[in-house]
């Protein structure tokens, strides 16, 4: 009997331990995000080859332990970085698209395309941490680190595929070319925004420019 009892203690042994890994997700979780949000810092401050288990330690007042725990490589620190950024994107996507949607009429759908665009513009921009200064160095490193490419085509069709649908909705009639058009135009901006920040239109200045675009499409 003693011996049965000791069996079914130790086989609820594990069950309970299980327990508490699974409530300690959440908290893994958020520190797993704050050393991504700290490599994307220190990509968007002193570029990629600034980024280092123990550089990323320091950004995130964290322990090198603690990097090294969830990211065996520098690649595969760039690689959840550039995941992590790529869905943030893609949410501010989503959000903004939202009044397109719902526009009572095309006239009022244009409106709504023009403001959702010139915001993603400067979304990207004033993002914490990073925003597009990161996300451009991270693309540019994608001849280099290979397997940034997938996910790059596959965040990229995302996006696109976001976009394509608003376009065909406002009457494109060429969706795919009038999407590449778009994006092309929006990274234009970023980039030249990050250039010459001192130049950096005003939002109306710039809202001007995305509504000639929109509407001579």
């Amino acid at each position: 009997m003693r011996t049965a009892a000791r069996s079914r203690r130790a086989r609820a042994t594990p069950r309970r331990r299980r327990d508490v890994r699974v409530g300690a997700q959440p908290r893994g979780a958020r520190r797993r995000e704050a050393l991504l949000e700290a490599v994307l810092r220190l990509v968007a401050r002193e570029g990629v080859a600034a980024v280092t288990h123990r550089a990323v330690a320091r950004e995130a007042g964290a322990s090198h332990r603690l990097t090294t725990y969830y990211f065996a490589t520098k690649e595969q620190m760039l690689l959840e970085a550039f995941r992590h950024l790529s869905a943030r994107s893609l949410e501010r996507a989503e959000r903004a698209a939202g009044p397109i949607a719902a526009a009572p009429e095309r006239g009022a759908a244009m409106e709504a395309a023009i403001d959702a665009v010139t915001d993603a513009v400067l979304g990207g921009l004033r993002a914490e941490p990073g925003g597009a200064a990161a996300e451009y160095s991270l693309v540019l490193e994608i001849p280099r680190q290979p397997a940034l490419a997938a996910d790059y085509a596959a965040w990229q069709g995302r996006v696109e595929a976001v976009l394509r649908e608003h376009a065909i909705a406002l009457g494109s009639d060429d969706p795919d070319a009038d999407v590449r058009l778009i994006v092309a135009a929006m990274r234009g901006l970023q980039l030249e925004y990050l250039a010459r920040p001192e130049q950096a239109l005003p939002r109306p200045a710039l809202r001007a420019l995305v509504a000639r675009l929109l509407t001579h499409l």
